[in-house]
């Protein structure tokens, strides 16, 4: 009989069996071999990381040597893999702020930095003497820059060295001379000192400050349509709490845990702060000596200056301060009937100091930015009271600013609901009630801020600030 498909096939098993053994065995090698490839290019990208990390440590401590040396010039090795490293210029800057500063502080000292990528994408750079990996927010300091402090006659250095240069740097050796060298110093003694950095790698710059001196101390942001963040660092608040990083801080804080009542941010309780009315009452006989005496305020515009009111029964109202602060020391009350605008306050302030008491009308708005949700500033609008100041909220109100009253021990200080309301910042004061539908809320750009009045903010032991500026040129032959 012929042979069919389904014939006799007992002596092909033993070969089908053979061949799906050795299909599986080579399957399981090359699985094998394509993981045993992964772990050995993880290891060679971990190996050229390291090289990379202790090859620009040991070019920082060449670079400071060599800002001692003016007259001669020195070799060094990098050991890098192929594509090597690049000078990138005016990767950052450094700007100082405080009062009677050297006019050679004027202008920021801008910085370039060396940056090298890895084949897996990964960056280390060399700026402003620090060893840095990565970029942007997620940046790490490895090394950190040449920053030190004289206790004993209370002097702050800081040494910036720069690599300047053409081109692109490899693995072969490079060398080092002196550039320039130029020295800013000025005397600070019991003055606030502002320092703030620009930089493509500003998330290490912020960890190093934030380790240095504590959070409270330093804001860190992103510089829109740029690379670039920025990092301010506030010597004078060093170990110094301000009362604005709280939602509310007073006294006597109630809340009624209702769900449509709440305070959004940190509650501080039993607040032991001292009133203020004394230092209110010394501005406001300064300021009908000294300030422009506007009578009684009704809504005409104010522009940047100092100025004095009896009182304030405010219609529509726009503060500007497009050309600086605005000053109003108020001897009486301040009653919103309409609108109260602030504008043009991302670098200046309005301060209201007052004797009276402060009450926004219902469905009335008093805030920054012209009551801008998406683009709120808190910090520009601030009103400071006595110790028997009432902040009155009618139903439907809109507060963007920050209210400074503390109680004290005697005082009454207090923030009354007269209907539902919203506030976007930072309340102070004896007294806190809220129910119904309510809502505190505080903003993160709060924790550097300090009450514009009184002694908040303890100067840093600080009496001499030098920064050494030392360009050393990076070349190859």
């Amino acid at each position: 009989m012929g042979s069919t498909i389904y014939g006799d096939s007992r002596g092909v098993t033993p070969v089908v069996g053979v061949i799906l053994l050795i299909g599986i065995t080579l399957i399981g090698s090359l699985g094998i071999f394509i993981v045993g490839l992964d772990l050995i290019a993880v290891q060679q990208q971990q190996a050229e990381n390291e090289r990379a990390e202790q090859s620009f440590i040991e070019l920082k401590q060449s670079m400071h040597t060599q800002s001692y040396l003016s007259d001669t010039s020195q070799t060094i090795d990098l050991d890098l893999s192929d594509g090597g490293a690049i000078i990138r210029d005016d990767a950052g800057s450094i700007s100082v702020d405080s009062k009677n500063l050297s006019e050679e502080f004027e202008e920021p000292i801008t910085f370039g930095a060396i940056e090298y990528e890895g084949h897996n994408g990964g960056i280390y750079a060399l700026e402003g003497g620090a060893v840095i990996r990565g970029t942007g927010e997620n940046a790490q300091i490895v090394s950190g820059p040449r920053i030190e402090y004289d206790g004993a006659t209370n002097t702050l250095n800081f040494q910036l060295v720069e690599a300047v240069g053409e081109g692109e740097l490899d693995s072969d050796s490079i060398n080092l001379k002196m550039n320039s060298s130029e020295g800013y110093s000025s005397v600070v003694e019991n003055e606030r000192v502002i320092i703030t950095i620009e930089s493509r790698y500003w998330g290490a710059w912020e960890q190093y400050f934030i380790n240095e001196i504590g959070e409270r101390g330093v804001i860190a942001e992103p510089i829109e349509g740029s690379d670039k963040g920025k990092v301010r660092v506030d010597l004078g608040r060093i170990d110094r709490p301000t009362p604005f990083e709280n939602a509310v801080q007073g006294q006597t804080i109630i809340d009624t845990n209702n769900p449509n009542a709440g305070i959004e941010g940190e509650v501080e309780n039993n607040s032991s702060l001292e009133p203020i009315d004394e230092e209110i009452w010394e501005l406001v006989a300064t300021a009908e000596e000294e300030y422009n005496d506007i009578g009684s305020l009704n809504g005409d515009p104010l522009e940047a200056g100092e100025y004095y009111a009896d009182e304030v029964d405010i219609g529509d109202l726009t503060v500007d301060l497009e050309d600086g602060d605005v000053v109003l020391v108020v001897n009486g009350s301040l009653d919103v009937g309409s609108d109260f605008h602030v504008k043009n306050g991302e670098e200046n302030e309005l301060q209201i100091y007052t004797t009276g008491d402060l009450e926004i009308g219902g469905g009335n708005q008093m805030c920054a930015n012209l009551c801008d949700e998406s683009d709120t500033d808190p910090a520009a609008l601030q009103v400071y009271g006595t110790s028997d100041f009432q902040f009155i909220l009618k139903g439907g109100t809109h507060f963007e600013g920050v209210i400074y009253a503390p109680a004290g021990e005697d005082g009454s200080s207090a923030l009354i609901q007269a209907g539902n309301f919203n506030i976007d910042g930072s309340i102070v004061i004896g007294e806190v009630d809220i129910n119904g539908n309510t809502h505190i809320r505080n903003h993160p750009e709060l924790e550097i801020l300090d009450p514009a009045i009184g002694d908040a903010v303890q100067p840093p032991e600080i009496t001499y600030l030098n920064i050494a500026h030392q360009q050393i040129e990076v070349s190859q032959d």
